[in-house]
């Protein structure tokens, strides 16, 4: 009997775009909102789930039920450190942080 684990689903490469996206427009309308059927209009298919990734890596926002039944999503505040912009920017980051630990380290 095969006792592996299933696989992760792989997040989808469009929804990195989608998510630098949903960032761009909350921060252009602030006050006004973005809501989730202009989302769709701008190829943001799931907005609330990119809003969520937002608010992991440390965006605030507030949500506001409209009449048409969609949600409007309103930007409180941006994270105090920019996230690393690339996968290399990030590795160089964390060898930076993790390699010193282990200078002195011998086979």
């Amino acid at each position: 009997m095969n006792t592996t684990s299933p696989a992760r689903p792989r997040r989808p490469k469009s929804a990195n775009g989608q998510l630098a996206r949903a960032a761009q427009f909350l921060r252009e309308r602030r006050t006004l909102g973005f809501s989730t059927t202009e989302a769709i209009d701008l190829g943001i298919l799931r907005l609330a789930n990119r809003i969520c990734e937002l608010r992991k890596s440390g965006w605030a926002s507030s949500s506001k039920r409209e009449p048409t039944e969609c949600l409007r999503y309103f930007l409180v505040s941006e994270p105090t450190a920019a996230a690393p912009s690339s996968y290399a920017q990030r590795t160089s980051e964390l060898q930076a942080k993790v390699l010193p630990l282990f200078a002195g380290a011998s086979r």
